[in-house]
Formats: C-alpha cells, sequence, structure tokens
C-alpha cells in the first residue's frame, strides 16, 4: 500500500454508506447541545452546533450530498436560536430532526 494508501482509502468510501454515518454522528452532537442547553450551557450547546455545521458542510462537499448540506443549514439555525422565546419552538424542530435522523438510520 504505502503512499498510496490514504488515496485509495479516500476512493473506496462510499457515499450510501458514509452520508448515513455522517448524518448519524452529527445527529448525536445535536442530541449533546439540546443536553446542554436544557442544562443552561448555551455557549457550550452553541459551541458543537458550530462545529456540527463544520462536520456537515465539509462531508456534504465531500460526498456531494444536499442531505447533509440542509442538516448543516438546519444546525446553522439552531445556534442561532438557543435563547429566550425562540428556544422552545427551535427545541422541538431540533427533536424532530433528531427523530427523523434516527428513524432513517432504523430503516437502513
Amino acid at each position: 500500500m504505502g503512499a498510496d494508501a490514504p488515496e485509495l482509502v479516500e476512493k473506496s468510501m462510499d457515499p450510501d454508506v458514509m452520508v448515513p454515518a455522517v448524518e448519524l454522528i452529527a445527529t448525536l452532537n445535536n442530541e449533546l447541545a439540546v443536553a446542554l442547553r436544557d442544562q443552561g450551557k448555551i455557549e457550550e450547546a452553541r459551541e458543537v452546533l458550530c462545529s456540527n455545521v463544520l462536520y456537515l458542510d465539509a462531508n456534504a462537499d465531500r460526498y456531494q450530498s444536499e442531505r447533509l448540506r440542509a442538516y448543516g443549514r438546519a444546525n446553522g439555525w439552531d445556534a442561532e436560536n438557543l435563547e429566550g422565546d425562540k428556544w422552545n419552538e427551535q427545541r422541538k424542530r431540533m427533536r424532530s430532526w433528531q427523530h427523523q435522523n434516527d428513524y432513517q438510520q432504523k430503516s437502513q
């Protein structure tokens, strides 16, 4: 294998496998953000969500996935709506995405 090994691994990545795997990790991160926010740790929750946006965007580019890109946009919106009156409605949206992604994982 040698020096070509990383390139071979990259070429062998199957988007049909990797996109759901990325989505699962992002969903777990989103659940962590909700838990942090529920504990009043707003900035920590925002950091997790912003990191998740970067993770989802990078993998959306890598695997040419509009689904990951959309989830990244949703996480960005989540990060902007962690405070005040917006939080309760935003929490419902976040939990809805999480449940939808959990269901998709189980049905695959």
